[in-house]
């Protein structure tokens, strides 16, 4: 076998759901990712420290010879959390007008808890920013990734389907901010796959 498939298949493995077996009995830890092979096609199961899931990618045309597999979505967090993050950035976004600003939320594995971090841009401007991505230690992860679109209306770019293609977290957008209620976008991303979320305004 070809090394390089041999790091994919490492990286990331192919497991066939067992239809007579309660479940499948390989749990996945924790920072790893890998599809599943069911009667009514291809599942991507996910874990980090923040979140467990289940998430159907693919559906088959036919019966495969697998067991089910349903799904499932845990957070370590209540997403009122998630909303309360996004208001207390709807107000740095209004004190880094007319330019965007970024934030992220980080889950501290040790504490078991969300931590909110304004991120310092190496350039900003009404209609874009750039920074450098934190260092996080070995207990904490990215959840939670935040940007302004200034007066703009809340939306998703090019650059951020492109900036989110590959990684698991949630995304939320501002637009309009200045208004008395500014527009949001949430989604879950699922290396590549978008998920809409519900806003919390």
């Amino acid at each position: 076998m070809d090394l390089r498939d041999q790091i994919i298949f490492d990286r990331v493995p192919l497991l066939a759901a067992p239809r007579f077996a309660p479940k499948h009995d390989i749990p996945l830890i924790s920072g790893h990712h890998r599809y599943l092979c069911a009667e009514d096609g291809l599942w991507l199961e996910i874990h980090r420290p923040w979140l467990y899931m289940r998430y159907q990618v693919a559906v088959s045309e036919i019966t495969l010879p697998y067991g089910p597999v349903t799904a499932h979505a845990d957070y370590a967090f209540a997403l009122e959390e998630l909303h309360a993050a996004i208001r207390m950035f709807i107000a740095d976004a209004r004190e880094a007008l007319p330019n965007e600003a970024a934030a992220w939320v980080i889950w501290n594995d040790a504490e078991q808890k969300l931590e909110y971090r304004l991120l310092t841009p190496d350039q900003a401007s009404p209609g874009s920013i750039t920074y450098r991505r934190p260092v996080l230690n070995d207990y904490e992860s990215l959840a939670i990734d935040l940007h302004s679109h200034g007066d703009l209306p809340a939306g998703w770019s090019a650059t951020d389907d492109a900036d989110d293609a590959g990684e698991t977290k949630i995304a939320a957008v501002v637009g309009e901010v200045n208004d008395t209620h500014p527009s949001v976008r949430v989604r879950l991303c699922l290396l590549g796959l978008f998920l809409d979320m519900e806003s919390p305004l």
